[in-house]
């Protein structure tokens, strides 16, 4: 292959996804013939930015060997979802990443009957109180469920300290 990078060289393999067949990856293919093809322009603003580098030669797509460029960018283009791309890539392979150390498995706890507990006085908790901003939906909901409009309704409820009664009352037309 006369693509190839001078000096060491890598086999990897890579994946992106397109969403759609119309998606541009942002690439331009050169070869000789139908050797497999070399990326020799990657758009800053293409899909393929962020898994090939100048100078990669495209072996493969979703495991069909590449023979020219055109064939394969016919085979790019028809792509759609996940493709994978074995490519010959210039320099060392990268590091192995360290593995992470071994986690213990959480101990096992005992099932606990709950009607047992509530019967003899066990407290289960209770649930933690709504954040402010699931109470202040919950009451702008109320409002506009009772049928006033939701601006006029959330700013009765911060005109009204979150007091849904007192807001409906003043929507309504008390004060």
């Amino acid at each position: 292959m006369s693509n190839l990078p001078a000096g060491p060289t890598y086999t990897t393999e890579v994946e992106l996804y397109k969403p759609s067949a119309s998606t541009r990856l942002g690439i331009t293919l050169t070869s000789t013939m139908n050797e497999p093809p070399a990326v020799t322009v990657l758009s800053p603003d293409g899909m393929a930015k962020s898994v090939l580098q100048l100078g990669d030669v495209i072996i493969s797509v979703n495991g069909v060997g590449c023979q020219g460029h055109e064939q394969t960018t016919k085979a790019l283009v028809a792509a759609t979802g996940t493709i994978k791309m074995l490519v010959q890539r210039g320099g060392e392979p990268p590091a192995a990443p360290v593995a992470a150390p071994a986690i213990a498995p959480a101990p096992e706890l005992e099932p606990v009957d709950v009607a047992a507990a509530q019967l003899s006085g066990v407290s289960m908790g209770e649930p933690p109180p709504p954040s402010f901003e699931e109470a202040e939906a919950a009451a702008l909901q109320s409002l506009v469920g009772m049928g006033f409009d939701a601006a006029a309704s959330m700013e009765a409820l911060k005109k009204h300290n979150g007091s849904i009664e007192a807001a409906a009352n003043y929507l309504a037309g008390g004060s």
